[in-house]
Parts: C-alpha cells; structure tokens; sequence
C-alpha cells in the first residue's frame, strides 16, 4: 500500500472523526490492523517507508491517534490484536537503539508516546499500564530535558488510571528529586503537576511537606499564584 497516501487519509479521517464519528467508525478496524503490521515489521521490511531504522513512524503515530477517536473496540479479536500492537512497541522502545542519530531517537519516541496514550485510552490493559509506566520510569534521568519533560507528561496521564497508580508512585523518589535538582523550569513544573496526580493519603505529609519547601524559593513561573 501507498504509505504517504494512508497518512494523508488518517489525517482526513481522524478530523472527520470528531465532527462525524458515527459514519466512520467501521474504519476503526482497518486502522488497528494496518498499525498491527506496521510495528510488528524491522525497518528491512518497509525499506522504502522507514526512517532512520523506524518503520513508519509517522503512519502509525496517525493511526494510532485515529484509534483514539473511538472507544476501546467491542471485538475481541481487533482488541486483542492492538494490544499485541501495543506491547511489540514497547518491547522495540526498551531495545537498544539501533544508530546515535538524533533523528532515529525522535521517530523511535514518537511512536512510543503516542502508543501511551493510547494504552491510557485502553483503560482495560492493565499489563501495558504497568509497562508503561515502569518504561517511563527509566527516561526521567534522561540526558536529554525533552525526555524528561515528556516522560513526566507520560506518567501524569498513566496516573489518572486505575491500574497504573501504584506503578506511577514507585518513581516519587526520582520526581522529587527532580524538584530539586532540575535547571530547566518547564520540567520542573511537570514534575510538581505528577507530584499532585500521585498524592494521595499514603505519602501526602511528604509530597506536601516537600512542595512548600519548594515553593519558599521557586521561581516565580513556578509559584501558586
């Protein structure tokens, strides 16, 4: 099939979605099958349509967000398959990476965050929720500030979901050290939004106790106004 053509209709699609969902919904199908053989091929496979040994970022970051324009699938089979979808892209995001080129690590993450929102929408996958969750984990020691920030991001959404919330809470630690530690503010400020989403009455007295003595000397983008 003609990739650059079913990234142009996913666009359509996924606008069309939001006005007129309910005439599209049979594509919902077709999109978790096409994204299914996509991330289950090596770059080899789609030589022609990978990017810096990613096979296909870009149409799967589309399908995937058109598969969020519609609730989790009845079909036992479409879900199941878009669940396997979901875990062979985490297992390639925790393989080592295959060039130190900056643009393979932004085609490689693409795919991999967008697939976590999606298993956010999933709410019933509570395995891929664990995963997630323990994967982001690791990046927010990253070197890189745009894979902290987005990785902070990432476990905010996990936390709103019933099965992740204890895996979120295992990174305080690492998160509140990031308040103190962090230059860029930005992060900062994503680091306190997950400290809030993860409070609750088991470590509330820290996470407050250490937000006030944080906000004595933040800077002022940072403080409560």
């Amino acid at each position: 099939f003609s990739v650059g053509l079913v990234t142009a209709a996913c666009s359509l699609l996924e606008e069309l979605s939001h006005t007129h969902g309910e005439f599209f919904q049979s594509c919902l199908s077709e999109a978790v099958q096409k994204l299914s053989g996509i991330v289950a091929k090596s770059h080899s496979d789609l030589h022609d349509y990978s990017y810096y040994f990613v096979p296909g970022p870009w149409l799967s970051v589309k399908l995937m967000k058109l598969i969020q324009c519609y609730p989790i699938p009845n079909d036992a089979i479409i879900k199941a398959r878009l669940g396997e979808a979901m875990e062979t892209v985490l297992n390639k995001a925790a393989e080592p990476s295959k060039s130190k080129k900056v643009q393979h690590s932004n085609a490689k993450h693409a795919v991999l965050f967008e697939a976590i929102n999606l298993i956010v929408h999933l709410e019933t996958e509570s395995g891929l929720q664990v995963r997630a969750c323990n994967l982001l984990g690791g990046y927010l020691t990253h070197k890189e500030t745009n894979m902290r920030y987005l990785s902070l991001e990432g476990l905010c959404n996990l936390s709103t979901t019933e099965f992740s919330r204890e895996a979120v809470r295992k990174h305080q630690d690492v998160v509140l050290n990031a308040l103190k530690t962090e230059r860029d503010v930005s992060v900062r400020q994503k680091a306190i939004d997950l400290l809030y989403a993860m409070c609750d009455h088991t470590n509330a007295e820290t996470i407050v106790g250490e937000l006030l003595t944080y906000l004595e000397k933040a800077d002022n983008p940072t403080k409560i106004p």
